[in-house]
């Protein structure tokens, strides 16, 4: 594969210092930001609705917009890495084009919930915007209900709307999403809640992408996740720990 053949964009809304291999694309409401190569605000873009929808602004503004073979989308503090016992090293271009021909779409490693993925989403977010989705598939993609129904009732999740994933893959996915997100805008209200939980779409989208998943079952290859920035030394140190028990194991 060809390094043409791939676009590796960074999602921010805030000054981010990224690596050498990507793009960042900047929050259009949020101008002016540290080494922002571009806006989402430009060409087909729903920029507008980025206090709502989040990264996903950036996701649509890479599907209306970019024609590469593949196309990579991380966070301004969230980079796919290697795993490493001292360190988390991010995931060069020429690493990810290798692990591409093994895969279609690389993703961040299940995250483990405490009872299921339905009663953890209602613990942190608002339950009813999930069960408006589950609705809204019923009517919209009615094959895709079983699914919805069992990543719902699973312990697994690969979160942050993160990836690097085939166009053709992204335009088949973000096809299903956005009319889901959009319907389920016109059904719920969030004028009355905090700016976090406001954010509905981004969090229902994390969720809705492994249902996605779990229809199409594109051949897959999770990968760490390194945080970097304004995460608290001890976290850090905890993930630092867990690395090297995860070496012995």
């Amino acid at each position: 594969m060809e390094r043409t053949d791939i676009t590796l964009y960074v999602a921010a809304y805030k000054d981010a210092d990224v690596h050498k291999d990507r793009t960042v694309i900047g929050s259009g409401l949020h101008k002016p930001i540290k080494n922002a190569d571009l806006y989402d605000d430009t060409g087909d873009n729903i920029s507008a609705k980025n206090g709502s929808f989040c990264e996903l602004t950036a996701l649509y503004w890479i599907w209306k917009n970019d024609s590469s073979a593949y196309v990579g989308l991380e966070h301004y503090r969230r980079f796919f890495c290697g795993k490493s016992v001292f360190k988390q090293n991010i995931l060069s271009k020429e690493n990810i084009l290798s692990l591409l021909e093994g895969c279609d779409v690389i993703l961040p490693k299940k995250h483990k919930v405490a009872k299921d993925v339905y009663r953890h989403y209602a613990k942190n977010h608002v339950k009813g915007d999930l069960d408006e989705c589950g609705r809204i598939i019923r009517e919209m993609h009615p094959e895709y209900a079983a699914d919805f129904d069992k990543v719902m009732a699973g312990k697994y999740c690969s979160l942050y709307n993160m990836f690097i994933i085939k166009m053709e893959l992204l335009n088949g996915y973000c096809g299903w999403l956005f009319p889901i997100l959009f319907e389920l805008e016109k059904r719920i209200d969030i004028s009355d809640r905090t700016a976090y939980q406001q954010r509905a779409f981004g969090f229902a989208a994390e969720r809705l992408f492994n249902v996605w998943l779990e229809h199409n079952k594109p051949k897959t290859i999770y990968k760490d996740v390194y945080t970097t920035g304004d995460i608290p030394i001890f976290v850090k140190a905890k993930t630092c720990c867990l690395n090297i028990i995860k070496s012995f194991t």
